[in-house]
């Protein structure tokens, strides 16, 4: 499912390669990582700080399941992905702070609505076109810090429409967030009832 490169990406992680200096590379040549730990990179194929171009929007995916420019902003990480399960992390980084020094609630939420997104990808074809309609996130505990995960599960498609649900959960395991979603098919790819 994953490209050869990455393999080779990997191994040489595992024996010693310097990542951070590899980042800093990319930045410098204008590519930007989507997720630093993930299994494959999407790509900016322009300055990110443009305004969006409908006509080209300026950055590619490596594959169907892969995160987007937004989620290079977060760091989040695909963990594991198949089968309508996925299970997404990020790190609780600074910048991601709300004022009164927690994780801002709209990256949990962030993280939770990717992940739903990914498994929803595990089941269908590439290429379907789909999108969040509506989500509702149950904040039940403060992120202090460390690495944030959330498991997406879905049931569908029902006609257009799936339905999802994540956990979130901080790096000690403790349940932070519940996290409930609807997303429809786009009309005209088959799905319809």
């Amino acid at each position: 499912m994953f490209q050869p490169c990455v393999a080779s990406l990997r191994r040489r992680v595992s024996h010693g390669f310097r990542f951070d200096v590899f980042l800093r590379v990319l930045k410098r040549l204008r590519v930007s990582p989507v997720f630093v730990k993930g299994i494959a990179m999407s790509r900016l194929l322009t300055d990110g700080d443009l305004p969006m171009d409908s006509e080209n929007p300026g950055f590619v995916l490596n594959g169907w399941i892969d995160t987007a420019p937004f989620e290079d902003l977060l760091q989040l990480s695909i963990e594991r992905c198949e089968k309508g399960e996925a299970l997404l992390s990020m790190p609780f980084l600074l910048k991601f702070a709300q004022g009164g020094g927690v994780l801002h609630g709209g990256a949990i939420t962030t993280l939770a609505d990717t992940a739903v997104a990914m498994a929803i990808k595990s089941l269908l074809p590439p290429g379907t076109v789909f999108a969040t309609t509506e989500l509702a996130t149950r904040f039940l505990a403060p992120v202090r810090s460390g690495r944030v995960s959330a498991l997406a599960t879905v049931q569908g498609p029902q006609g257009r429409s799936l339905f999802g649900e994540a956990t979130v959960r901080d790096e000690a395991g403790a349940e932070v967030a519940r996290f409930t979603s609807t997303f429809r098919i786009a009309r005209g790819q088959g799905f319809e009832a």
